[in-house]
């Protein structure tokens, strides 16, 4: 981020109470992508345009604890997690900084409620007005500052790549003190993690050592990655989020669209399938088939439609491996 951006926003910043709270309503807070938006010394840059819908952001002057340090005393919150791709950045106070190192902070995010909150490697800092900035990928919960505990290793990279129908993680380390391994972590939606394997890491070293991971069975769509780097003692810290894209198949097919009375249905693979629901753009659902696919909802099968208002709305699959498709259809 530029410092032009820095100071304008800065000005912004500087009446705000740790206690302060902004709601964005059903019509939602739009942000041009590449634009930096100030939120109470919350600053968004957004690589794609972002919209908050339906959302709190709140700020606290408790800050979180690690191991035997804290955060700084502002601690932003919102109520849902936002699903955030670009820059976030914040303003703090000196009388905030509770002891952390200016220089050093890191941004620090949690992704869901009650969650663990990530320190991050690389923030920019600009410690003469008291702000840093960092680029995350996946959900976003809870955003503060950090001075970095000692971590097992110095990652200096760590690039995600499709080949073909895999993924191949790359990274690589400057420096390596008592480390064990490394916890490969991927997610459909940057919420919930799970393990694909591990690396054994090389415990020590002063030189750069280069690692390897390939998934074999990435999930379709959008994949997050992260490394969980764990010391001999059971201490760890976690990567930035990589993330690479599997273009999702169509599952599912509607005809006629747009329709008048019924709307045929048909599904690339039932087996699969685990909920289809129909619902208005507001998110209201109408129709949800009950515990598993209905005996009616078969391929060439139909729905009716003829009761609901002229209007679009959604049909979406979801299936049983966490991936879903969603279909719009006008009703006339």
């Amino acid at each position: 981020m530029k410092h032009p951006c820095i100071f304008i926003l800065y000005f912004v910043f500087q009446n705000v109470a740790a206690n302060a709270q902004f709601t964005a309503g059903s019509r939602g807070l739009f942000i041009k992508g590449g634009h930096p938006v100030n939120l109470y010394g919350l600053t968004l840059q957004p690589t794609p345009d972002l919209t908050i819908a339906d959302n709190i952001l709140a700020i606290s002057n408790t800050p979180i604890p690690r191991n035997s340090t804290q955060g700084i005393k502002r601690v932003y919150s919102f109520a849902s997690p936002v699903n955030f791709n670009g820059i976030i950045g914040l303003f703090y106070k000196d009388d905030e900084v509770n002891g952390n190192t200016k220089s050093s902070l890191q941004i620090t995010y949690s992704s869901a409620s009650g969650g663990p909150f990530t320190e991050t490697t690389g923030s920019t800092s600009a410690p003469t007005v008291n702000y840093l900035s960092n680029s995350l990928s996946g959900n976003v919960k809870g955003i503060t500052a950090i001075s970095p505990t000692p971590l097992p290793v110095t990652l200096v990279r760590f690039n995600v790549k499709k080949e073909e129908k895999t993924v191949l993680l790359d990274w690589s380390t400057s420096t390596e003190t008592n480390s064990h391994l490394f916890d490969i972590q991927s997610s459909t939606d940057g919420y919930i993690w799970k393990s694909k394997g591990s690396v054994l890491a090389k415990g020590e070293s002063t030189k750069p050592v280069r690692y390897y991971f390939t998934d074999t069975a990435p999930f379709p769509g959008q994949n997050y990655y992260r490394l969980k780097m764990v010391d001999h003692d059971g201490t760890y810290a976690y990567s930035l989020a990589r993330n690479v894209n599997f273009p999702v198949e169509d599952i599912i097919s509607v005809y006629p669209n747009p329709v008048i009375d019924k709307a045929i249905i048909t599904v690339k693979n039932w087996a699969d399938v685990e909920v289809i629901q129909i619902s208005d753009l507001h998110g209201r659902i109408l129709y949800q088939t009950q515990n598993k696919i209905d005996a009616d909802l078969k391929n060439g099968s139909s729905v009716s439609m003829g009761a609901l208002p002229a209007g679009a709305y959604l049909i979406n699959v979801k299936n049983k491996n966490g991936t879903s498709q969603s279909l719009k259809v006008i009703r006339q």
